[in-house]
Protein backbone atom coordinates (compact mmCIF):
# COMPACT_ATOMS: atom_id res chain seq x y z
CA UNK A 1 0.00 0.00 0.00
CA UNK A 2 2.84 2.39 0.71
CA UNK A 3 4.84 1.53 -2.44
CA UNK A 4 1.33 2.73 -4.11
CA UNK A 5 0.68 5.77 -2.20
CA UNK A 6 3.76 6.83 -3.73
CA UNK A 7 3.41 6.03 -7.20
CA UNK A 8 -0.16 7.81 -6.75
CA UNK A 9 1.41 10.91 -5.45
CA UNK A 10 4.12 10.69 -8.53
CA UNK A 11 1.84 10.36 -11.01
CA UNK A 12 -0.31 14.04 -9.72
CA UNK A 13 3.13 15.75 -9.38
CA UNK A 14 3.54 14.60 -13.45
CA UNK A 15 -0.17 15.97 -14.26
CA UNK A 16 0.74 19.40 -12.84
CA UNK A 17 4.19 20.03 -13.96
CA UNK A 18 2.33 19.35 -17.58
CA UNK A 19 -0.78 21.77 -16.77
CA UNK A 20 -1.34 23.60 -19.71
CA UNK A 21 0.62 26.78 -20.87
CA UNK A 22 -0.11 30.62 -19.49
CA UNK A 23 -0.69 33.73 -21.46
CA UNK A 24 2.61 35.07 -22.68
CA UNK A 25 4.89 36.35 -20.13
CA UNK A 26 6.00 39.49 -19.82
CA UNK A 27 9.69 40.02 -19.63
CA UNK A 28 11.20 41.02 -16.40
CA UNK A 29 12.38 44.37 -16.50
CA UNK A 30 14.83 46.10 -13.89
CA UNK A 31 13.72 49.98 -12.70
CA UNK A 32 16.29 51.02 -15.16
CA UNK A 33 14.63 49.89 -18.37
CA UNK A 34 11.33 51.47 -17.52
CA UNK A 35 10.45 54.28 -18.84
CA UNK A 36 8.27 57.57 -18.28
CA UNK A 37 8.52 59.26 -21.47
CA UNK A 38 10.92 58.07 -24.39
CA UNK A 39 12.13 58.95 -27.81
CA UNK A 40 8.79 57.57 -29.57
CA UNK A 41 6.51 60.34 -31.29
CA UNK A 42 4.34 61.16 -28.96
CA UNK A 43 0.60 59.57 -29.90
CA UNK A 44 -1.41 62.24 -32.30
CA UNK A 45 -4.69 64.17 -30.99
CA UNK A 46 -6.22 62.80 -34.32
CA UNK A 47 -7.34 59.38 -35.52
CA UNK A 48 -4.38 57.13 -36.78
CA UNK A 49 -4.52 55.20 -39.53
CA UNK A 50 -5.60 51.57 -37.97
CA UNK A 51 -9.55 50.56 -37.73
CA UNK A 52 -11.25 48.82 -34.82
CA UNK A 53 -14.05 46.28 -35.27
CA UNK A 54 -15.71 45.48 -32.00
CA UNK A 55 -15.69 41.72 -31.49
CA UNK A 56 -18.08 39.32 -31.81
CA UNK A 57 -20.33 37.89 -28.61
CA UNK A 58 -22.77 35.52 -30.75
CA UNK A 59 -23.00 31.89 -30.07
CA UNK A 60 -22.51 31.85 -34.08
CA UNK A 61 -19.35 32.98 -34.17
CA UNK A 62 -17.94 30.28 -31.44
CA UNK A 63 -14.55 28.74 -33.26
CA UNK A 64 -14.60 24.46 -33.49
CA UNK A 65 -11.77 24.76 -31.02
CA UNK A 66 -13.96 26.02 -28.68
CA UNK A 67 -16.86 23.80 -29.55
CA UNK A 68 -14.80 20.90 -29.26
CA UNK A 69 -13.04 21.45 -26.45
CA UNK A 70 -16.03 22.87 -24.06
CA UNK A 71 -19.07 20.99 -25.35
CA UNK A 72 -22.07 21.61 -23.30
CA UNK A 73 -20.20 24.52 -20.91
CA UNK A 74 -20.51 26.73 -23.87
CA UNK A 75 -24.27 26.39 -24.10
CA UNK A 76 -24.97 26.35 -20.38
CA UNK A 77 -23.04 29.37 -19.89
CA UNK A 78 -25.61 32.47 -19.76
CA UNK A 79 -22.92 33.97 -18.01
CA UNK A 80 -23.77 37.70 -16.09
CA UNK A 81 -22.40 39.76 -18.37
CA UNK A 82 -22.51 43.72 -18.65
CA UNK A 83 -21.66 43.96 -21.81
CA UNK A 84 -24.47 46.07 -23.35
CA UNK A 85 -27.02 46.02 -20.84
CA UNK A 86 -29.31 48.80 -19.93
CA UNK A 87 -27.03 49.90 -16.74
CA UNK A 88 -23.50 49.81 -18.52
CA UNK A 89 -22.68 51.55 -20.99
CA UNK A 90 -19.22 49.44 -21.54
CA UNK A 91 -18.51 47.30 -24.56
CA UNK A 92 -16.54 44.16 -25.62
CA UNK A 93 -12.48 45.72 -26.02
CA UNK A 94 -12.24 45.68 -29.54
CA UNK A 95 -10.51 43.87 -32.44
CA UNK A 96 -7.56 44.84 -34.17
CA UNK A 97 -7.16 43.86 -37.95
CA UNK A 98 -5.02 42.65 -39.10
CA UNK A 99 -4.27 40.41 -36.84
CA UNK A 100 -7.47 39.64 -35.50
CA UNK A 101 -6.07 39.37 -31.21
CA UNK A 102 -8.18 41.53 -28.61
CA UNK A 103 -5.58 43.16 -26.89
CA UNK A 104 -5.83 44.56 -23.33
CA UNK A 105 -2.98 47.26 -23.33
CA UNK A 106 -2.30 47.87 -19.97
CA UNK A 107 0.52 49.95 -17.66
CA UNK A 108 1.35 50.50 -14.14
CA UNK A 109 0.40 54.62 -12.92
CA UNK A 110 3.86 54.70 -10.98
CA UNK A 111 7.04 53.27 -10.56
CA UNK A 112 6.36 52.54 -7.61
CA UNK A 113 3.38 50.55 -8.09
CA UNK A 114 4.92 48.71 -10.61
CA UNK A 115 7.76 47.61 -8.27
CA UNK A 116 5.15 46.44 -5.77
CA UNK A 117 2.43 45.53 -7.85
CA UNK A 118 3.25 43.80 -11.15
CA UNK A 119 4.66 40.43 -9.11
CA UNK A 120 0.77 40.10 -8.30
CA UNK A 121 -1.14 41.25 -11.55
CA UNK A 122 1.07 38.51 -13.37
CA UNK A 123 0.10 35.96 -11.21
CA UNK A 124 -3.39 36.63 -11.69
CA UNK A 125 -2.97 37.24 -15.35
CA UNK A 126 -1.58 33.57 -15.59
CA UNK A 127 -4.59 32.21 -13.69
CA UNK A 128 -6.78 33.51 -16.76
CA UNK A 129 -3.76 32.19 -19.20
CA UNK A 130 -4.45 28.53 -17.32
CA UNK A 131 -8.18 28.80 -17.79
CA UNK A 132 -7.92 29.82 -21.38
CA UNK A 133 -5.64 26.87 -22.55
CA UNK A 134 -2.80 29.17 -23.10
CA UNK A 135 -2.22 32.27 -25.46
CA UNK A 136 -4.75 33.57 -28.28
CA UNK A 137 -4.59 30.61 -30.74
CA UNK A 138 -7.09 28.47 -32.90
CA UNK A 139 -5.66 25.61 -30.38
CA UNK A 140 -6.94 27.54 -27.39
CA UNK A 141 -10.12 29.35 -29.28
CA UNK A 142 -9.87 32.82 -27.82
CA UNK A 143 -8.34 36.37 -29.07
CA UNK A 144 -7.38 37.88 -25.59
CA UNK A 145 -3.87 39.48 -25.37
CA UNK A 146 -3.01 40.96 -21.99
CA UNK A 147 0.13 43.15 -22.72
CA UNK A 148 1.86 45.41 -20.86
CA UNK A 149 2.63 49.38 -22.57
CA UNK A 150 6.04 49.39 -24.53
CA UNK A 151 8.50 51.63 -26.19
CA UNK A 152 10.33 50.69 -29.63
CA UNK A 153 12.83 49.72 -27.87
CA UNK A 154 10.32 47.31 -26.02
CA UNK A 155 10.87 48.97 -22.50
CA UNK A 156 7.58 49.05 -20.33
CA UNK A 157 6.46 52.33 -20.85
CA UNK A 158 4.96 54.05 -17.22
CA UNK A 159 0.80 55.78 -17.22
CA UNK A 160 2.28 58.97 -16.09
CA UNK A 161 4.99 61.01 -16.24
CA UNK A 162 5.55 61.56 -12.73
CA UNK A 163 5.55 59.90 -9.59
CA UNK A 164 2.32 61.76 -8.10
CA UNK A 165 0.39 59.90 -11.30
CA UNK A 166 -1.04 63.10 -12.21
CA UNK A 167 0.75 63.66 -15.68
CA UNK A 168 -0.62 61.22 -18.20
CA UNK A 169 2.65 60.14 -20.12
CA UNK A 170 2.26 61.30 -23.75
CA UNK A 171 3.22 57.91 -25.35
CA UNK A 172 0.81 56.19 -23.78
CA UNK A 173 -2.56 55.27 -25.95
CA UNK A 174 -5.65 57.00 -24.10
CA UNK A 175 -6.86 53.55 -23.73
CA UNK A 176 -4.15 51.87 -21.55
CA UNK A 177 -5.77 50.00 -18.91
CA UNK A 178 -4.38 52.18 -15.96
CA UNK A 179 -2.89 49.80 -12.83
CA UNK A 180 -2.86 51.27 -9.44
CA UNK A 181 -2.40 50.87 -6.04
CA UNK A 182 -5.46 52.61 -3.59
CA UNK A 183 -5.73 52.98 0.06
CA UNK A 184 -7.84 50.03 1.51
CA UNK A 185 -10.58 52.45 1.98
CA UNK A 186 -11.11 53.18 -1.41
CA UNK A 187 -10.97 48.97 -2.46
CA UNK A 188 -10.19 47.12 -5.04
CA UNK A 189 -12.14 48.00 -7.89
CA UNK A 190 -11.93 48.39 -12.17
CA UNK A 191 -14.17 49.44 -14.92
CA UNK A 192 -16.17 47.23 -16.80
CA UNK A 193 -15.56 46.59 -20.11
CA UNK A 194 -14.23 48.96 -23.13
CA UNK A 195 -15.43 52.49 -23.16
CA UNK A 196 -13.16 53.98 -26.05
CA UNK A 197 -10.25 56.19 -26.27
CA UNK A 198 -11.65 59.97 -25.75
CA UNK A 199 -10.78 60.39 -22.19
CA UNK A 200 -6.96 59.09 -20.96
CA UNK A 201 -6.83 56.55 -17.87
CA UNK A 202 -10.94 55.95 -18.65
CA UNK A 203 -10.11 52.03 -18.16
CA UNK A 204 -8.85 51.27 -14.56
CA UNK A 205 -7.99 47.95 -12.24
CA UNK A 206 -7.40 49.65 -8.92
CA UNK A 207 -5.60 46.87 -5.87
CA UNK A 208 -5.92 47.72 -2.43
CA UNK A 209 -3.34 47.38 0.07
CA UNK A 210 -4.33 45.00 1.95
CA UNK A 211 -5.17 42.50 -1.17
CA UNK A 212 -0.75 43.18 -1.28
CA UNK A 213 -0.11 42.25 2.13
CA UNK A 214 -2.46 38.86 1.90
CA UNK A 215 -1.38 38.48 -1.74
CA UNK A 216 -4.90 37.57 -2.75
CA UNK A 217 -4.16 36.45 -6.57
CA UNK A 218 -7.88 35.40 -7.16
CA UNK A 219 -8.96 38.91 -6.07
CA UNK A 220 -6.83 40.67 -8.38
CA UNK A 221 -7.99 37.74 -11.34
CA UNK A 222 -11.51 38.78 -10.20
CA UNK A 223 -10.85 42.62 -11.35
CA UNK A 224 -9.51 41.32 -14.33
CA UNK A 225 -12.71 39.53 -15.15
CA UNK A 226 -14.97 42.55 -14.73
CA UNK A 227 -12.38 44.39 -17.02
CA UNK A 228 -13.25 41.49 -19.72
CA UNK A 229 -17.21 42.69 -19.12
CA UNK A 230 -17.85 39.71 -16.72
CA UNK A 231 -20.51 40.21 -13.76
CA UNK A 232 -20.89 38.70 -10.68
CA UNK A 233 -22.84 35.33 -10.40
CA UNK A 234 -24.64 36.10 -7.17
CA UNK A 235 -26.67 39.30 -9.55
CA UNK A 236 -27.74 37.15 -11.56
CA UNK A 237 -32.09 37.44 -11.43
CA UNK A 238 -32.72 34.04 -11.11
CA UNK A 239 -30.23 33.92 -7.78
CA UNK A 240 -32.73 33.37 -5.11
CA UNK A 241 -33.74 30.05 -6.83
CA UNK A 242 -30.10 29.05 -6.02
CA UNK A 243 -29.10 31.05 -2.69
CA UNK A 244 -30.41 33.22 0.06
CA UNK A 245 -29.08 36.78 0.55
CA UNK A 246 -29.50 38.68 3.49
CA UNK A 247 -28.96 41.87 2.61
CA UNK A 248 -29.41 43.07 6.64
CA UNK A 249 -26.39 41.04 7.37
CA UNK A 250 -24.30 43.79 5.32
CA UNK A 251 -21.97 45.81 6.99
CA UNK A 252 -23.69 49.25 6.71
CA UNK A 253 -27.05 48.23 6.53
CA UNK A 254 -28.31 48.81 9.66
CA UNK A 255 -26.61 52.52 9.68
CA UNK A 256 -28.44 53.67 6.48
CA UNK A 257 -31.72 51.97 7.93
CA UNK A 258 -31.61 54.19 10.97
CA UNK A 259 -30.35 57.50 8.58
CA UNK A 260 -33.21 56.14 5.82
CA UNK A 261 -36.02 55.79 8.93
CA UNK A 262 -35.56 59.54 10.32
CA UNK A 263 -35.38 61.16 7.23
CA UNK A 264 -38.30 58.75 4.91
CA UNK A 265 -40.94 59.26 7.66
CA UNK A 266 -43.13 58.24 5.21
CA UNK A 267 -42.30 55.15 4.97
CA UNK A 268 -42.52 51.99 7.08
CA UNK A 269 -39.70 49.41 8.35
CA UNK A 270 -40.45 46.91 5.67
CA UNK A 271 -40.45 49.71 2.69
CA UNK A 272 -37.12 51.14 3.52
CA UNK A 273 -35.29 47.55 3.46
CA UNK A 274 -36.96 46.79 0.27
CA UNK A 275 -35.39 49.84 -1.18
CA UNK A 276 -31.91 49.65 0.71
CA UNK A 277 -31.80 46.35 -0.53
CA UNK A 278 -32.84 47.07 -4.48
CA UNK A 279 -32.16 50.13 -5.20
CA UNK A 280 -28.40 51.39 -5.30
CA UNK A 281 -29.31 54.89 -5.68
CA UNK A 282 -31.56 55.12 -3.08
CA UNK A 283 -29.18 53.13 -0.62
CA UNK A 284 -26.24 55.06 -1.74
CA UNK A 285 -28.33 58.25 -0.28
CA UNK A 286 -27.78 56.75 3.07
CA UNK A 287 -24.01 55.43 2.52
CA UNK A 288 -25.26 52.15 2.07
CA UNK A 289 -23.18 51.84 -1.35
CA UNK A 290 -22.10 48.44 -1.06
CA UNK A 291 -25.40 46.89 -2.24
CA UNK A 292 -24.53 47.89 -6.03
CA UNK A 293 -22.54 44.43 -5.77
CA UNK A 294 -25.32 42.23 -4.28
CA UNK A 295 -28.63 43.60 -6.64
CA UNK A 296 -30.00 41.41 -9.39
CA UNK A 297 -29.22 42.56 -12.72
CA UNK A 298 -32.83 41.85 -13.66
CA UNK A 299 -31.89 42.16 -17.84
CA UNK A 300 -29.46 39.49 -17.69
CA UNK A 301 -30.05 36.46 -19.78
CA UNK A 302 -29.50 33.78 -16.36
CA UNK A 303 -33.34 31.67 -16.44
CA UNK A 304 -32.47 27.92 -16.49
CA UNK A 305 -28.93 27.94 -16.87
CA UNK A 306 -26.18 26.23 -14.59
CA UNK A 307 -25.36 28.34 -11.45
CA UNK A 308 -21.71 28.48 -11.70
CA UNK A 309 -20.59 27.94 -8.03
CA UNK A 310 -16.94 27.89 -9.01
CA UNK A 311 -16.71 30.62 -10.91
CA UNK A 312 -14.02 33.75 -9.91
CA UNK A 313 -16.59 36.13 -10.05
CA UNK A 314 -18.83 34.65 -7.30
CA UNK A 315 -18.37 36.51 -3.70
CA UNK A 316 -17.87 34.04 -0.77
CA UNK A 317 -20.76 33.58 2.55
CA UNK A 318 -18.25 36.04 4.04
CA UNK A 319 -17.82 38.93 2.19
CA UNK A 320 -19.04 42.15 3.01
CA UNK A 321 -20.54 40.21 6.27
CA UNK A 322 -21.02 42.68 9.13
CA UNK A 323 -21.48 39.90 11.96
CA UNK A 324 -19.10 36.86 12.47
CA UNK A 325 -20.54 34.62 9.53
CA UNK A 326 -17.36 32.33 10.27
CA UNK A 327 -18.99 31.46 13.36
CA UNK A 328 -23.08 31.51 12.72
CA UNK A 329 -24.50 31.24 9.29
CA UNK A 330 -27.30 33.34 9.77
CA UNK A 331 -24.72 36.40 10.14
CA UNK A 332 -24.08 35.87 6.36
CA UNK A 333 -25.22 37.94 3.61
CA UNK A 334 -24.82 35.14 1.19
CA UNK A 335 -25.50 31.04 1.86
CA UNK A 336 -26.00 28.04 -0.69
CA UNK A 337 -29.25 26.63 -0.90
CA UNK A 338 -28.94 22.67 -0.99
CA UNK A 339 -31.77 20.44 -0.84
CA UNK A 340 -32.00 18.02 1.50
CA UNK A 341 -32.72 14.42 -0.10
CA UNK A 342 -34.26 12.67 2.36
CA UNK A 343 -36.92 15.38 3.47
CA UNK A 344 -37.02 17.83 0.42
CA UNK A 345 -36.20 20.68 2.87
CA UNK A 346 -34.38 23.61 1.67
CA UNK A 347 -31.02 24.03 3.64
CA UNK A 348 -28.92 26.98 3.88
CA UNK A 349 -24.88 26.60 3.95
CA UNK A 350 -22.00 28.63 3.48
CA UNK A 351 -19.83 28.23 0.35
CA UNK A 352 -16.72 30.03 -1.22
CA UNK A 353 -16.16 31.55 -4.43
CA UNK A 354 -14.22 30.53 -6.77
CA UNK A 355 -10.30 31.00 -6.76
CA UNK A 356 -9.37 30.53 -10.31
CA UNK A 357 -11.51 30.64 -13.21
CA UNK A 358 -13.98 28.31 -13.91
CA UNK A 359 -14.25 26.40 -16.67
CA UNK A 360 -17.71 28.44 -17.59
CA UNK A 361 -15.86 31.28 -16.69
CA UNK A 362 -13.55 30.59 -19.43
CA UNK A 363 -16.19 29.64 -22.17
CA UNK A 364 -17.72 33.33 -21.57
CA UNK A 365 -14.59 34.64 -22.84
CA UNK A 366 -14.28 32.67 -25.43
CA UNK A 367 -17.82 33.09 -26.46
CA UNK A 368 -17.19 36.84 -25.80
CA UNK A 369 -13.65 36.79 -27.65
CA UNK A 370 -13.35 34.06 -29.62
CA UNK A 371 -9.92 33.46 -32.25
CA UNK A 372 -10.35 34.34 -35.75
CA UNK A 373 -7.13 33.76 -37.84
CA UNK A 374 -5.45 36.99 -38.84
CA UNK A 375 -6.44 38.87 -42.17
CA UNK A 376 -3.44 37.90 -43.84
CA UNK A 377 -3.65 34.22 -42.88
CA UNK A 378 -2.97 31.62 -40.23
CA UNK A 379 0.93 31.97 -40.82
CA UNK A 380 0.93 35.72 -40.30
CA UNK A 381 3.33 36.86 -37.82
CA UNK A 382 1.29 38.33 -34.51
CA UNK A 383 3.25 41.60 -32.76
CA UNK A 384 2.99 41.06 -29.16
CA UNK A 385 1.82 45.34 -28.95
CA UNK A 386 -1.17 46.61 -30.11
CA UNK A 387 -1.67 49.29 -32.80
CA UNK A 388 -2.30 52.84 -31.75
CA UNK A 389 -6.49 53.37 -31.42
CA UNK A 390 -8.38 55.93 -33.51
CA UNK A 391 -9.75 58.18 -31.02
CA UNK A 392 -13.48 57.66 -30.18
CA UNK A 393 -15.75 59.20 -27.96
CA UNK A 394 -17.55 57.17 -25.60
CA UNK A 395 -19.84 57.23 -22.39
CA UNK A 396 -18.56 58.14 -18.63
CA UNK A 397 -17.32 54.42 -17.55
CA UNK A 398 -19.39 52.15 -14.72
CA UNK A 399 -16.60 51.44 -11.71
CA UNK A 400 -17.56 48.08 -9.80
CA UNK A 401 -17.82 48.73 -6.57
CA UNK A 402 -14.93 47.69 -4.23
CA UNK A 403 -14.62 43.58 -3.67
CA UNK A 404 -16.23 42.85 -0.71
CA UNK A 405 -13.72 40.13 1.15
CA UNK A 406 -14.19 39.70 5.02
CA UNK A 407 -10.96 39.59 6.76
Amino acid sequence: MYILNILIWWFYALSFSLAAPNLPKQEDSNSADVVSVSSLTPIPSSPSTSSIAVSSSTTASIPTALRNTTSSAVLEKRYISYLGIKTTPGVAWPRHPPSNRVYIRYCYATQEVRNEVKCLFDQARDLWGEALGGKASEESGHAIMPTEAKDESMRPLLCYEDAAGTVWNRYMPADALVISLVPDEIGDRATIGYYGTSQKGKHTLSISQSRMRKQQVHVIAHEFGHVLGMGHEHQRKDRDEHMLFQCDQLRGFWDAYNKASVVDIHLKGPAIRERLCTDPEYAARYGFKRISSYTKIEDSQSTGFVFDWDSIMLYDSTAGAAGKCFELETWCPLLKKVINPATGAAQYVRFQGGRKPSVRDAAFIKQTYPYMPPVAGPNAPVSDQPPVPSVTSAPEPIIEAPMDLTD
